[in-house]
């Protein structure tokens, strides 16, 4: 009897330590930036599975094969005839099936509470994350600022930026981004082309978008905004078909803290090129004829500077 309680405590102990070390990870890695994670359920959605045989394929016959308590046998040295014996015999076993499920079904319990304190706490982040400015503290910072339009133009400058990341379109990216994130974004794009991989990105669903900051910082307005959204994302190789990563018929729920900026100055009546400094009246194109950029600031219109996922399932 001593032996099986002593491997019983060994397995309690080794799922004890198991369950104890679990942890949740989030693995952020994917979409235009390389943003989201690809793995399967999301960082929201991770679980464990206590089904299974993992507790009767090694040890299904440890009852058997040293000790057998049918027909008065209660130890290996001999019968056990007595009454004591036999109680002794009896609270053995009760003890060591106690010890084999109670400690574990008591640790998936703590478990679950664990998981269900922690889903409480993420869904009052997200509470926190999304709750909006003021019209009034907005307005102190840009005069009649509308809110709901800047909302609006948020999302469609972050959708711009998915479709011109996944198709390759760097003249867009560089409309909608600052300069230190474009280049940034090049480089991971260059690198896509060379490996024939592509970023399909499809069915956008807007859960909900909320500015939560506007500022003026160094001669520059800078708004900082949540953003909630739904769609397919997935890595392909271009020439073969195979999906590399992500699946194409599983939508990933990602919510991002966008930063925009833009300048204070809204003019855009300029006469000599931000670029060469050669003279523009009269140029209707909009591009330098001398050094052929584009004679319209970015900067002068909101784009983004900085795209963070802070929550993905």
């Amino acid at each position: 009897m001593k032996k099986i309680v002593k491997i019983a405590l060994v397995i309690v102990i080794l799922v004890s330590i198991t369950l104890l070390s679990f942890k949740y990870i989030e693995n952020i890695e994917a979409d235009s930036g390389w943003d989201s994670s690809y793995d399967s359920g999301g960082s929201w959605d991770s679980g464990s599975d206590w089904g299974g045989s993992s507790w009767d394929s090694d040890y299904d016959s440890s009852w058997d094969n040293d000790y057998d308590y049918s027909g008065g046998s209660g130890s290996s040295s001999g019968s056990c005839d007595t009454t004591e014996c036999k109680v002794e015999a009896f609270l053995g076993i009760l003890i060591t099936f106690g010890l084999f499920w109670g400690i574990p079904i008591f640790l998936v319990v703590l478990s679950n509470k664990n998981l269900k304190a922690q889903k409480e706490r993420r869904e009052q982040k997200v509470k926190e994350m999304f709750k909006p400015i003021e019209q009034e503290a907005a307005n102190q910072v840009i005069p009649n600022f509308n809110i709901e339009e800047f909302n609006f133009k948020a999302y469609q400058i972050f959708y711009d930026v998915q479709m011109a990341w996944m198709d390759f379109d760097y003249d867009k990216l560089k409309e909608l981004l600052t300069d230190e994130l474009y280049n940034n974004y090049v480089m991971q794009l260059d690198a896509l082309k060379l490996k024939n991989h592509k970023n399909t990105m499809k069915g956008f669903e807007l859960i909900e978008t909320c500015l939560s900051s506007l500022k003026e910082e160094n001669d520059k307005y800078i708004a900082e905004v949540y953003l909630n959204v739904r769609f397919y994302d997935y890595v392909e190789n271009v020439k073969t078909g195979m999906i590399l990563r992500g699946t194409p018929n599983r939508k990933l729920n990602n919510i991002y803290k966008l930063t925009f900026v833009r300048t204070k100055d809204e003019s855009n009546n300029i006469n000599t090129c931000p670029q060469c400094g050669a003279p523009v009246e009269g140029n209707s194109t909009g591009i330098c004829e001398y050094c052929k950029s584009k004679l319209i600031n970015n900067n002068y219109d909101w784009v983004m500077s900085k795209k963070e996922i802070v929550r993905q399932r």
